[in-house]
Formats: C-alpha cells, structure tokens, sequence
C-alpha cells in the first residue's frame, strides 16, 4: 500500500472512531490495497488499523461501498426507553 492510501485509510478510521462511522467507496479499497477482490487479509488488516487506533468493535456495513462502524460508541435505543 502507498503511504498516501496508508494516510487516508487512517484518516477514514479516525474519523470512524470519532464520529461513529466513515465511508469507502469499493473502488478507493480496491485501489489502497492494490487488489481486484477483497479477501481476508485485507478485512484482518482493516480491522488490525483499527485497533491500533483504539476501536475494539468495527462494523461494516456493504452497500454499493463501505460504511465503518465504531460499535463502541453504538447505544441501544432501548437503553433511552
């Protein structure tokens, strides 16, 4: 991976971590790690950078891209009932 795609990848999962979700178009992914597909290892680096950046529960969800999920910020609205 280049460092600029390194850089941007961190700056998507920081404000992951900040806000509670990011997004990655499919093809930016495709480009940062070089690949046509994604497989394992690039879903056990993704979520090894995030716990380097302190988010122990990444989400994901698939939908024409990448939506990040922080799901230790995650509430559930029964919690406010």
């Amino acid at each position: 991976m280049e460092r600029h795609h390194e850089a941007e990848l961190k700056l998507r999962l920081e404000r992951c971590k900040d806000t509670g979700v990011a997004l990655v178009a499919w093809a930016e992914l495709k480009r940062w790690y070089n690949i046509q597909r994604v497989a394992r290892n690039t879903w056990r680096d993704i979520k090894t950078r995030a716990e380097e950046l302190g988010i122990i529960s990444l989400h994901i969800i698939e939908n024409g891209g990448l939506t990040l999920i922080n799901g230790d910020i995650l509430v559930d609205v029964d919690q406010k009932i």
